[in-house]
C-alpha cells in the first residue's frame, strides 16, 4: 500500500473494515475503529497534555495486553519513540535502563513499586490507565496529528546477542514495514489474517508479529505464553478463519511434549506456524510434518538487528539440511570474508552471511563504536558461517565463535547434535569444543537420554561414524542431566562450554 508507519495501516483499516477485530488480548477484543479512536485520543494525551515531541522516548513495561498495542502505536502516532521493555523489570535493572534511555514518558504496572521514584518523578502513567484516555483527554478526536516519516526512528529494542550486554537497537519506520512486507511475502499471508503471538512483548519477534497482523488488517491475538493451553486451543478454534501461530521452538516444543498430538486435530484452523529465534530441530520439523501435512511451516530467519531476513518452509521443501530458506524482497543476503568483502560463496567455501537492504537497524543507542562492529557499507554482519546455492537457498553451517578447529579442521556443532539426535535413545545434545593435546581441540559431546533409555556410548559412537566426516565424530561423549537453554529454546553454548568443558572421558 506504500505505507510508511503501521499507524498508516490502523488509520486505513478504521475506514476500510471498522467492524473487523483489530487487537485481542486477556479476553479483550477491539475493533479498528476503536483501536484508532484509542490510538489518537493517547497520541493526543502525549503531544498535547504532557508536551512530548517527536524523538521523544518512551519506555513501556511490555506485557501482552490491549493497553500495551494502545501505548505502542498511539506513541509512534505522537511522533515519538518507543522502547518496551521487560514486564517484571524492577530494582537496579529497572534504573539502569532509565539513566540509559533518559525517557520523557513511562508506562509501568499498575501498583508499581519504581512508579513513585525519584527517577521517574511524575512523568508516568501505569498500563491501565492507557486505555480511556481518548475519552477524558480527547472526546471528541480534536487536535492536528501526523504521521511519522519512514526515516523516523521508531522503537528501541534491547537484545544481548551474542556478547552478553544488553545493546538498544534502534530501528526507523521504514525498517519496521520493511519487515512486516517480509513476513507477509515469506508466509504468503492474505489480507485478515489473524496472529497469534505468546509474547513477551518485549522482544522483537512478537512485536514484528502484532505489527504484521495489523498490515494484513487481521488480529494481532497476544496471550500471555502459554501456560494455559487450553486458551491456545479456544483461541484457534474460536477464529473464523485460521490463524497464523508465531511460536518459538521452546513454544512448540511445550507444546507437543504436553499436548501430545492434540495440534492436529486443529490443523484446519492454522494458516502457517512460524518459528524463530532459535533453531528448530529437524526431529520436531518431522513431527509437524506429520500432524500439520497442509500447514505452511515456516523457519524464519533474522535477527533484532536486520529484522525477518529469510523464510524456509520445511513442509514444502523438505530435506535441505541446515536450510534457512531463500532471502525476503527488502534483505537481499551475501556472504563476506572476515574483513567485511562480498564473494561468491559454495559449501567448501562459505562465508559470513550479512543482510543489506531497508530492514537493518539505524543502529545501537548512543553506541556508535559499537554500532560500527556491526554494520559496514549498508550491511549488517552476522556470525553466522554459511552458503548460498545456485538456486539462492541460503544454508548456515554454525557460528563464527561456535565453530571447534580440530586440528585446521572445521567442526559446527550444531551438525554433530542434528545428527546425534537422530539416534534412538536421546532426548538432547550439546557439542563443545575440549584441550586436546594432539589436535589442539577436540569434540566433546554431551546427551540428555529419553526416559529410562541406557547409556550406549560404542552403539552411539558407530551411529556417529556412520553418518558424520571422520573428524566430526566426537572424541568424547559423556551423559549429563540438561542441556542449558535460554529462554526461547536456544541453547546457551556459553554455559555449555563452562559446564561440561572439561572433565574428558572416553
Amino acid at each position: 500500500m506504500g505505507f510508511q508507519s503501521d499507524v498508516e495501516y490502523i488509520a486505513h483499516y478504521a475506514e476500510k473494515t471498522p467492524a473487523a477485530p483489530a487487537v485481542s488480548a486477556g479476553g479483550i477484543v477491539v475493533t479498528y475503529e476503536e483501536l484508532w479512536r484509542e490510538v489518537r485520543g493517547f497520541a493526543h494525551y502525549l503531544n498535547h497534555c504532557i508536551g512530548l515531541h517527536k524523538g521523544d522516548v518512551v519506555l513501556v513495561k511490555a506485557a501482552s495486553t490491549v493497553a500495551y498495542a494502545v501505548s505502542y502505536f498511539g506513541t509512534h502516532l505522537a511522533g515519538c519513540i518507543i522502547a518496551p521493555i521487560e514486564y517484571s523489570a524492577s530494582g537496579d535493572s529497572f534504573v539502569k535502563t532509565v539513566r540509559e534511555l533518559v525517557p520523557s514518558f513511562c508506562i509501568v504496572n499498575a501498583n508499581d513499586p519504581d512508579a513513585g521514584s525519584e527517577i521517574l518523578g511524575d512523568r508516568w502513567i501505569t498500563s491501565p490507565q492507557v486505555c480511556g484516555i481518548a475519552d477524558k483527554h480527547n472526546p471528541d478526536g480534536n487536535g492536528k496529528l501526523d504521521f511519522p516519516d519512514g526515516e523516523d526512528e521508531a522503537v528501541i529494542m534491547f537484545t544481548t546477542g551474542t556478547t552478553g550486554v544488553s545493546k538498544g537497537v534502534v530501528h526507523t519506520h521504514r525498517s519496521m514495514i520493511a519487515t512486516v512486507e517480509n513476513l507477509i511475502y515469506g508466509c504468503r499471508m492474505k489480507e485478515g489474517t489473524p496472529v497469534l503471538t505468546p509474547g513477551p512483548m518485549n522482544h522483537s519477534g512478537p512485536i514484528r508479529k502484532m505489527v504484521t497482523a495489523i498490515a494484513c488488517g487481521g488480529e494481532a491475538i497476544l496471550l500471555n505464553g502459554l501456560k494455559n493451553m487450553k486458551v491456545f486451543f479456544d483461541t484457534l478454534d474460536r477464529s473464523p478463519v485460521p490463524v497464523g501461530c508465531a511460536l518459538v521452538p521452546s513454544a512448540v516444543s511445550l507444546l507437543l511434549t504436553v499436548t501430545g498430538d492434540k495440534l492436529g486435530e486443529f490443523a484446519d484452523k492454522i494458516d502457517f506456524i512460524i518459528s524463530d529465534s532459535a533453531p528448530l530441530p529437524e526431529a520436531t520439523r518431522q513431527r509437524l510434518r506429520g500432524l500439520l501435512p497442509g500447514v505452511r511451516l515456516y523457519v524464519n530467519y533474522g535477527s533484532t538487528e536486520a529484522g525477518s531476513v529469510c523464510m524456509y518452509d520445511y513442509n514444502r521443501f523438505p530435506g535441505k539440511r541446515n536450510c534457512i530458506g531463500k532471502a525476503g524482497p527488502n534483505s537481499p543476503v551475501v556472504t563476506v570474508d572476515d574483513d567485511g568483502n562480498e564473494f561468491i560463496s559454495s559449501p567448501d567455501h562459505p562465508g559470513l552471511l550479512a543482510s543489506k537492504g531497508t530492514l537493518n537497524m539505524k543502529g545501537y543507542w548512543n553506541a556508535p563504536e559499537l554500532t560500527a562492529q556491526v554494520m559496514h557499507g549498508g550491511l549488517v554482519c552476522t556470525s553466522d558461517i554459511g552458503y548460498i546455492d545456485a538456486e539462492g537457498f541460503i544454508y548456515i553451517l554454525g557460528r563464527n565463535g561456535d565453530v571447534i578447529n580440530v586440528g585446521g579442521l572445521k567442526v559446527a556443532p550444531t551438525e554433530v547434535e542434528e545428527k546425534a539426535l537422530g539416534y534412538p535413545g536421546l532426548a538432547d545434545c550439546v557439542c563443545v569444543p575440549v584441550e586436546d593435546r594432539v589436535s589442539g581441540k577436540a569434540v566433546k559431546l554431551c546427551v540428555v537420554l529419553k526416559t529410562g533409555e541406557a547409556f550406549d556410548v560404542r552403539g552411539l559412537r558407530s551411529y556417529l561414524m556412520a553418518h558424520l566426516e571422520n573428524y566430526k565424530v566426537p572424541k568424547y561423549i559423556v551423559e549429563i542431566g540438561e542441556v542449558p537453554r535460554t529462554y526461547n529454546g536456544k541453547v546457551d553454548r556459553k554455559a555449555a562450554v563452562r559446564l561440561f568443558g572439561g572433565g574428558n572421558t572416553v
